[in-house]
């Protein structure tokens, strides 16, 4: 009877371990195409954000050189004794970069960052937030400015050199800043078309 029982049990136990084993290939299995897959995730969206920090680095840039250029030539102006007329801002009083932040918000929304180096992410937060507190500014200044037209006219705010040069040099000291920071951000993140210098 004993013998009939280890007969009978060995290739059940053989059986049971084959099954065991095979549930444990598939879980590994399974979690090896989840890691996979959120390796391939997070890499796809700090390519996406680095390419986003990219484009609003240039928008920066493009604007830090309007406003250099307008305090340059308010200053030149003033030092000419010359009179300060609508037609000096090509682009506006003041022209805040236009940025983006959906591909930030995408990965965040989306859960990706949890799947992303943690140095990276705290990097990327910061810019963002230098983004946002940029943003808020131009609204401000924005609607300011659209104040003093509705009460003035451009005139008399492009007569108004000292108050212009103060708000213009603002953007341009902010847009310094950023530059600086998104170079440091985009230095540490996958490579980018961004060079580091402030141009």
């Amino acid at each position: 009877m004993d013998i009939r029982i280890r007969e009978h049990a060995g290739p059940a136990l053989f059986e049971a371990i084959f099954v065991v084993l095979g549930v444990v290939l598939a879980l590994a299995a399974n979690e090896w195409r989840e890691s996979r897959r959120h390796r391939n995730e997070a890499s796809a969206a700090n390519r996406a954000i680095t390419a986003e920090l990219s484009a609003n680095r240039a928008a920066l840039s493009s604007a830090f050189k309007y406003h250099s250029g307008l305090l340059d030539t308010l200053r030149a102006q003033r030092q000419a004794g010359r009179p300060t007329n609508p037609g000096t801002f090509s682009r506006g009083f003041v022209a805040p970069a236009q940025l983006s932040s959906t591909a930030w918000q995408v990965a965040a929304e989306t859960g990706v960052l949890s799947h992303m180096p943690y140095p990276a992410v705290l990097s990327f937060s910061r810019a963002y937030a230098q983004q946002q507190r940029y943003e808020q500014q131009a609204q401000s200044v924005g609607q300011l400015i659209y104040s003093e037209i509705y009460r003035g006219g451009p005139a008399a705010i492009a007569s108004n050199t000292g108050g212009l040069a103060s708000l213009i040099g603002t953007f341009a000291y902010r847009e310094r800043q950023m530059l600086a920071l998104f170079d440091s951000t985009l230095t540490t993140a996958e490579p980018s078309p961004t060079g580091s210098a402030i141009r």
